[in-house]
């Protein structure tokens, strides 16, 4: 592979790694904005006498996702 096309993979990759980066830290606030709402609605909820534990399955659903997505964040920081 001459320089051009290895300088022009390089830039091409640095790219990628850019978009990713970007994609999943809107990733990891939108889940984090969605968990903060939850929590919202299920204090409001339990303060009118709803179980809380009907959130409970969302809440691990959506914390699991946040750690996946900040994981994967800090991999692609790390590669860039």
């Amino acid at each position: 592979m001459d320089n051009s096309k290895l300088i022009k993979a390089l830039e091409e990759h640095r790219d990628s790694l850019d978009v990713a980066e970007a994609d999943l830290s809107w990733a990891v606030y939108g889940i984090a904005e969605v968990i903060y709402k939850v929590n919202a609605l299920k204090e409001k909820l339990e303060k009118q006498g709803v179980d809380g534990i009907h959130f409970e399955n969302l809440q691990t659903y959506l914390s699991m996702h946040h750690y996946l997505m900040q994981g994967r964040l800090d991999y692609i920081k790390d590669e860039a």
